[in-house]
């Protein structure tokens, strides 16, 4: 089963503000994530990917570009 992970704990992985993760997550950043009785959850999986991706920095400041 995956790893579900709170706005706040997907900014600690991501080394990045909980206002830039929740801005990504509006954004579309995290194309599986799910709203639950009020919390977002996004899937680890989602996370990761970006990690992966190398989008983080300043250079590329949307992570869902694909330049």
């Amino acid at each position: 089963m995956q790893k579900l992970l709170t706005i706040k704990m997907a900014s600690d992985l991501l080394n990045k503000h909980y206002n830039t993760t929740a801005r990504w997550l509006s954004e579309g950043a995290f194309p599986n994530a799910s709203k639950v009785r009020g919390g977002w959850f996004i899937p680890e999986n989602d996370v990761r990917r970006l990690l992966k991706d190398g989008r983080l920095n300043r250079a590329s400041a949307d992570p869902r570009r694909t330049d």
